[in-house]
């Protein structure tokens, strides 16, 4: 808020009458009259709120704070003797920011509902119900129940000051919802017959408040409207007084996902958190501990105690007989006074925006438009730090280095959002924004934060993740052994950074596919030169590292196809180090959601002299360098891009505190793209054309092959096998394995259900044991690791007992024999500690003697426990009752209950009570419970070491589990292939791979296997021979729509099933693994590279014409259409000419042209064929056949389709007359020229030939040949 916004509010509240529409206790809704104004004297000193109706308010409202008082009116109003006023603090208006000026304004969501002590709310999912569920909650009750005094419930850090009203409103008629009421600036406090009007600011949404707990037999004590009575906790803790739920049976665990409608607390104002936050109350007899992540404490009984109270010194909370003081003469609380104190010299002292961010300038004091400057960082000048209260100062001390990064503060049970962060929070999830001139504030649960960070990342942020460090407790205990002054804060930390490409929290990763994060490193002096790039990529879900490097062509080719198989969801590069080209192919293949890092080179773009001295500082590996892994010693011995762009992945990992877990898993590959010795090379224009992974439509993998094949029932199966499909086979002998493999599942159905059976419920172990390497697992992920192993070493023992004979020779029996025996390992956990408890309570419990630092801590408290009990005994003799007992009310745990009619001893403290029984604290009670909940603490520490322990002993053996997780998925591919296989439908068949130099293809009664089951009924197979005793290209013709481009695409579909190792869907199949697939399908221009259509074409043939060799499949679809008719047809034709002479590969060749198949007749690598047709001239209807047979199509029949295309008769007829003249041309022509492709083989022959001798020219048949015609 301006400082100029400021003055004007001011200024409204001393001169306007209040105008507004009131809101009753009901939700009704009456308009009041305008109050007649007085003069100051008379009058209760208000503080106009700020609210607009549509931003949670109905209006100016102004509001007063109200109590209840047993048996008097409901309402104390100040006589008009006080000298102390009170001004209740403003209702800040989260739409008078100018960062939301543009929001659209929705309706004021309702306060959370709350609930009495002890009264549990039946169906809670997250949050409390809300008031439009229980009308009957709208009315507050006092914070002390069963105290006569009327105190103002005073919460610190409440920006707005709640209605405490008194049961007996909900029978006064006034308050009934028929009635209007205001309260009018002329109210005088001297006329105690004349009640006053009351006048609400609105409804707003309020604060989640905590409420105490209490037990089922309270709830009996209280009737009627008293039953929903609300009760407010005031904690003066470390960082702002907490509101928090209660804890109760149905509350939601710290690891489930809260609605994104939960309401969310305000923030307290800045001054109070730095001025005595995290430090001791002076009003409370105790200080209290701040506050840390429920997710990394036990969950014992004490648990709320331990985690949100304010416990500091020797005592425990003060009764509430001595909380808030007892109100004056004047009806101010003292506190209060301070509250309204301290409100002033923070709205004094935050009037105008920082300077700074208003000039807003990166670390390096460069401005936004500047080449150098830097996003990520802010510069904040030395004055304002000496200006900063103790949390800002640890705020900005972390924010002005992450200011790319949405940041999440915790403060108590909230993580908050300031400054920019805030205005995302607020315009983009609608989240409730606390607006000020400076730190701007949104607030989440603690509980709901992988909820709310899934929903950011999502959108494309980076998340971090500032977490309390310590629980005030132990703060407490560890100050009293230190020498120097204490900090008045808590201590927080950057603990995580999230960012979409480098999740690895199985919640928020959404697919089970690898997601990687790459840095690419390029390498070229000029434009026009041939680069080179060293690439590294790692999925930090499993800790796996790739590296390589290669030199491309000036078109990335290599470049393209590694980012279409491995799609990174995030990239780093080199700042103004990547070519125009290489950003223009990286833009193209990757997605428009990827997040893109440049960062500055050398400094952070680490060399590779510089990476290996960062290896050594960090101890990545044991031993230093000498213990790298092999695979990264190779490469930072031969390859310096490879090298570099690891360095820039490491830099970038350290950012997100996640590089030292990364690179001590050792877990280091070698990726090459092509794989050119053992793999069918596929580039990246090929698996697009294909639709290998995405499919045309709207790039998702509906309709793909991958998702026709991918049965695999584990995640990490489905990883390898995508890793499969981006690489299938070469070798005869590896294809044929695998087909066994395939061949043994699907004939024993019993080894199918014993495969699908031990795996079908397997979590991920691949990403889960990478998380007990980083020592971030749950103790119950831990179990179903444990449990996990387990299943796996027991089937594979099945496995091997009672299918050893039917198995043995295979890849199968070869897998398990060669899978590590861990049997021995995983039974000696099951002695370590109780499963059951780790998997349902999500704490480790140490089998007796295992743990025997554990055993005595747990010793300890069972004494402490004891004493305790004891002490209760000698109370119920001391006052003679027997039915004393412990209550645990909220955070006041172990509070003696004692019957209401029972005196007790004067030094005795209440603490809280119902109309049955009160509860008391005294002395020799709270050192004990003190003594107790230290012992508690340090237990805590005691089971966090244990854990570090066990996860530490496990991640010993990483190797071998990751060996077993990696034979299981090679098992799970191969149970993927058979299902898929069987899932083909008739008829389908294990193809027969043969060896030898040249490429043959046949396929009998071939299909196209991802066709939908509704058309694959009318599917029409087709037979195809490429290669061996016939052709080896075949011309296609055939008119629009007749089925070409389906024919070529399930040809090549068929090629890339077999050499995978599975089953084709043809009756027939034969044939010689490809070295590769090429492909140009389809017409594109390239935009963003300015080239045409025709450009694109010719680029791609290109491409292929260098790649091409004898065992290549080749498919062309109609090349030469991007250009003029006569110019299309010389490219064709010289494309095809040296695609049968020169390479002599295999392949299809679709054309519209009809005088191409002529210049080929007589030549006979070429096999002319065409999509038969049914025409009826005279309706000019084309019936398509789909079916494949030998000759030429006459016409494309474009005026049939255009028939069917519904143009106007008159212009077919036209076109059609047209037509006929051209084809008369083209006619006459090709009958006056000669074979002009046999003429230009017999001279290109005899200029190989030239100078030899005819006694050695190997190429003689080849003339004979084309002299005789081609016959």
């Amino acid at each position: 808020m301006s400082k100029g916004r400021v003055e004007k509010t001011q200024s409204n509240e001393q001169n306007e009458p209040v105008k507004s529409k009131q809101r009753t206790l009901f939700g009704f809704f009456s308009k009041i009259p305008t109050p007649k104004k007085e003069s100051p004297s008379s009058s209760i000193p208000l503080q106009k709120s700020s609210a607009s109706p549509t931003a949670g308010g109905t209006g100016d409202a102004k509001r007063i704070p109200l109590q209840s008082q047993e048996n008097e009116l409901p309402i104390r109003v100040p006589d008009e003797s006080s000298q102390n006023t009170f001004s209740p603090r403003p209702y800040s208006d989260p739409f008078s920011s100018p960062l939301s000026s543009n929001i659209p304004r929705s309706s004021p969501k309702r306060p959370l509902d709350s609930y009495d002590e002890g009264d549990t709310p039946k169906n809670v999912t997250g949050k409390l119900p809300r008031i439009s569920d229980h009308m009957d909650n709208a009315v507050h009750s006092s914070p002390h129940d069963n105290d006569s005094d009327v105190s103002l419930d005073s919460p610190t850090k409440n920006k707005s000051q709640n209605f405490e009203l008194d049961s007996s409103l909900q029978s006064d008629p006034q308050f009934l919802p028929s009635n209007k009421f205001a309260l009018s600036s002329s109210t005088t406090h001297e006329d105690p017959e004349k009640k006053p009007n009351l006048q609400s600011g609105g409804r707003r949404a309020k604060k989640p408040v905590s409420y105490q707990e209490s037990d089922e037999e309270d709830l009996e004590d209280v009737k009627g409207s008293r039953s929903n009575r609300r009760k407010k906790v005031v904690l003066d803790d470390d960082d702002f007084d907490e509101y928090v739920e209660p804890e109760r049976e149905n509350s939601p665990s710290d690891d489930e996902s809260i609605p994104a409608k939960e309401e969310v607390p305000e923030d307290d104002l800045m001054d109070e958190e730095n001025e005595d936050m995290d430090a001791d109350d002076s009003n409370s007899p105790l200080a209290a501990p701040k506050p840390v992540n429920r997710s990394k404490s036990s969950k014992s009984m004490y648990e709320s105690y331990r985690l949100g109270s304010n416990l500091a010194s020797a005592d425990l909370p003060s009764p509430r007989s001595a909380s808030p003081s007892k109100t004056t003469a004047s009806g101010i609380i003292n506190r209060e006074e301070k509250r309204r104190l301290r409100m002033e010299a923070f709205k004094k002292d935050n009037s105008d925006r920082y300077e700074w961010l208003l000039d807003v300038r990166d670390a390096d004091k460069n401005r936004p438009g500047d080449p150098n400057y830097d996003p990520r960082t802010l510069y904040i000048p030395p004055s304002a730090w000496s200006s900063f209260k103790p949390f800002e100062k640890q705020f900005w001390e972390i924010k002005k280095n992450l200011m790319d990064t949405v940041v999440f503060f915790q403060k108590g049970k909230f993580y908050e959002l300031y400054e920019n962060d805030a205005a995302i929070g607020h315009q983009i999830f609608s989240l409730k924004l606390t607006d000020r001139v400076n730190m701007k504030m949104v607030g989440i649960p603690e509980a709901s934060f992988d909820y709310w960070a899934s929903q950011f990342v999502a959108k494309g942020f980076r998340i971090a993740r500032v977490d309390q460090l310590e629980t005030a407790l132990g703060k407490e205990m560890k100050d009293r052994q230190r020498t120097q002054k204490e900090e008045k804060v808590v201590q927080r930390g950057l603990t995580q950074v999230l960012t979409s490409g480098t999740l690895v929290d199985e919640a928020m990763l959404t697919s089970d596919l690898s997601t990687y994060c790459m840095a690419i490193k390029e390498n070229i002096r000029f434009d026009s030169d041939e680069p080179s790039f060293g690439i590294c990529f790692i999925d930090t879900s499993t800790g796996g590292f790739q590296l390589c490097e290669f030199t491309d062509d000036i078109h990335r080719t290599k470049l393209d196809t590694l980012l279409t198989q491995t799609r990174p969801r995030e990239l780093i590069l080199e700042k103004s180090e990547v070519s125009q080209k290489s950003m223009k192919v990286i833009k193209y293949c990757v997605s428009s959601a990827a997040i893109w890092n440049f960062i500055k080179p050398s400094t952070e773009f680490w060399d590779k002299e510089r990476v290996i001295r960062e290896i050594i500082s960090a101890n990545y590996f044991e031993h230093g360098l000498e213990g790298t892994p092999k695979v990264l010693s190779r490469v930072l011995e031969t390859k310096e891009l490879a090298s570099s762009a690891f360095g820039a992945l490491v830099w970038y990992l350290r950012q997100l505190k996640m590089d030292k877990d990364m690179c001590s898993m050792g877990n280091f590959m070698e990726y090459d793209t092509s794989q050119h010795s053992t793999s069918l090379l596929m580039n990246g224009q090929t698996l697009k054309n294909l639709e290998i992974f995405s499919n045309s439509f709207d790039g998702g993998d509906k309709g793909t092959l991958f998702s026709l094949l991918c049965r695999c029932v584990t995640p990490f199966g489905k990883r390898l096998f995508h890793t499969w499909l981006c690489h299938p086979l070469r070798s005869p002998v590896a294809i044929n394995a695998r087909l066994d493999v395939i061949e043994l599942i699907a004939d024993n159905p019993s080894i199918r259900d014993t495969i699908w059976g031990f795996m079908h419920k397997l979590p991920d172990l691949e990403r889960l044991i990478s998380r007990v390497h980083a020592g971030r697992s749950k103790p119950s992920d831990f179990v179903r690791v444990l449990e996990g192993f387990q299943k796996i070493s027991l089937a594979f023992q099945q496995l091997q007992s009672e299918f050893q004979d039917i198995a043995k020779g295979t890849l199968l029996s070869e897998l398990i024999q060669n899978a590590p025996d861990m049997q021995a390992e995983l039974q000696s956990w099951t002695r370590a500690f109780n499963w059951r408890k780790a998997s349902e309570e999500g704490v480790f419990v140490p089998e007796p003697g295992f743990e025997a630092e554990y055993d005595q801590s747990q010793a300890y408290q069972t004494e402490l426990k004891s004493e305790l009990n004891e002490l209760l005994e000698q109370y119920k003799k001391q006052l003679h009752c027997s039915s004393l007992n412990f209550k645990h009310v909220g955070k006041e745990v172990y509070q003696v209950e004692v019957p209401s009619d029972v005196k007790v001893p004067v030094n005795w403290c209440k603490m809280s009570g119902t109309k049955k029984a009160n509860r008391y604290y005294n002395d020799d009670l709270r050192k004990k419970i003190r003594k107790l909940l230290e012992a508690e603490e340090l237990h805590l520490s005691i089971m966090s070491r244990m854990q570090d322990k066990f996860y530490a002993r496990f991640d010993g053996n990483y190797e071998k589990w990751l060996a077993l997780i990696k034979c299981t998925a090679s098992i799970d591919c191969f149970f993927s292939l058979s299902q898929a296989a069987a899932a083909l439908g008739e008829p389908y068949c294990r193809p027969e791979i043969i060896d030898g130099d040249k490429g043959e293809l046949i396929f009998e009664e071939l299909r196209h296997p991802c066709i939908n089951a509704t058309a694959a009924a009318t599917f029409v197979p087709n037979d195809v021979s490429l290669g061996g005793k016939t052709a080896n290209m075949v011309v296609l013709t055939g008119p629009n729509m007749a089925g070409k481009s389906t024919l070529l695409r399930q040809v090549c579909v068929a090629v890339i099933m077999a050499q995978l190792g599975c089953w084709v869907p043809a009756k027939f199949a034969r044939l010689t693994p490809m070295d590769s697939i090429h492909t140009r399908l389809g017409a594109n221009d390239d935009i963003m590279s300015a080239r045409s259509t025709f450009m694109v074409e010719l680029s791609e043939t290109k491409k292929i014409i260098e790649e091409t060799g004898p065992k290549s499949l080749v498919i062309l679809d109609e090349l030469g259409r991007g250009t003029s008719t006569h110019d299309g047809h010389a490219i064709a034709y010289a494309v095809l000419h040296h695609l049968v002479s020169n390479l002599g590969c295999l392949g299809f060749f679709s054309t519209h042209y009809q005088s191409l198949c002529i210049d080929f007749i007589k030549y006979k690598q070429i096999r002319l064929m065409q999509m038969a047709a049914a025409v009826d001239e005279e309706r000019r209807r084309v019936t398509f056949l789909y079916k494949l047979e030998d000759g030429i199509c006459p016409k494309s029949y474009g005026m049939n389709v255009a028939n069917m295309a519904g143009l106007p008769e008159s212009v077919i007829d036209a076109a059609e007359r047209k037509s006929e003249e051209m084809e008369a041309t083209t006619k006459s022509f090709h009958k006056a020229t000669d074979d002009i492709a046999l003429v230009s083989d017999f001279f290109q022959l005899m200029r190989i030939n030239e100078g030899k001798e005819p006694s050695s020219m190997a190429n003689l048949p080849l003339m004979l040949d084309c002299i005789a015609g081609g016959n």
